[in-house]
């Protein structure tokens, strides 16, 4: 089963990979690097990176598309409980 993110940020150096901003937060605490590039990475430039205006609209274009998906899952829940 799939999760949809709840708080979806961007990852730097990385083309277009989004993940829960708790899960890469507490990645970076742990080890400080990217997890893709292991390249070192912290909080600061993650969000420095995530605050840039393009990935600001990247972000909330991937949130809609996300609310999208959840009502249409709903709505399915609804007719399959018809």
């Amino acid at each position: 089963m799939y999760t949809p993110l709840k708080q979806p940020v961007l990852i730097p150096d990385v083309k277009d990979v989004f993940v829960n901003k708790e899960t890469i937060e507490q990645y970076i605490m742990t080890d400080g690097l990217n997890p893709f590039t292991k390249e070192k990475l912290t909080i600061v430039k993650l969000n420095e990176f995530n605050n840039r205006e393009d990935n600001k609209e990247k972000i909330k274009r991937l949130i809609s598309k996300i609310e999208n998906w959840k009502s249409l899952q709903k709505n399915k829940q609804k007719e399959n409980h018809k």
